[in-house]
């Protein structure tokens, strides 16, 4: 919910100034973009104190980085 959240606000910010030809691709690129954040950070909370936690939390880290720089 976090990430679709954080996408629709980020798209509604960028969407007067998306021409017409792109609006789709820019929506396909930050649905796909939240979905693999959200993956990311699903597969470390459900892992909790598991030895591949911290592998997990990179790739949470790494997916909300992602969505920082893009934005």
């Amino acid at each position: 919910i976090f990430y679709a959240a954080v996408s629709a606000a980020l798209l509604a910010q960028l969407w007067p100034g998306v021409p017409g030809a792109l609006q789709f691709p820019v929506v396909a690129y930050v649905v796909c973009l939240a979905a693999m954040a959200a993956q990311a950070a699903t597969w470390w909370l459900r892992e909790g104190s598991a030895p591949l936690s911290r592998e997990a939390g990179y790739a949470a880290l790494g997916g909300l980085l992602f969505i920082s720089s893009d934005a």
